[in-house]
């Protein structure tokens, strides 16, 4: 059981590394083009990158539900359906 926490744990220590590294270039390509001048381009890179740091708890979701799926947890399950369905909900409800 230790060794599924902790390939879990390491599977979302690679996923938020990543998405901090997209998210940090973008943001810093975003910022460096605003300092030329206001361009479509620059604010295109600055909300791509804002968008990434807002999925990050959704694919962290995702990840642990197909953890779930995978060791047969139905009720850990069915808690991780319930907080992704809440985070659909709001992302929704906020457009």
């Amino acid at each position: 059981m230790a060794e599924v926490k902790d390939h879990l744990a390491g599977v979302l220590r690679r996923i938020a590394r990543l998405g901090l590294t997209i998210s940090g270039v973008l943001l810093v390509t975003g910022l460096v083009l605003t300092w030329f001048g206001p361009d479509p381009v620059a604010r295109v890179f600055l909300l791509t990158g804002i968008g990434v740091l807002i999925a990050l708890p959704g694919v962290n979701v995702a990840a642990e539900l197909i953890e779930e799926i995978r060791r047969r947890e139905w009720l850990y399950l069915l808690a991780t359906v319930a907080v992704l369905g809440i985070l659909i909900f709001n992302v929704i409800r906020a457009f």
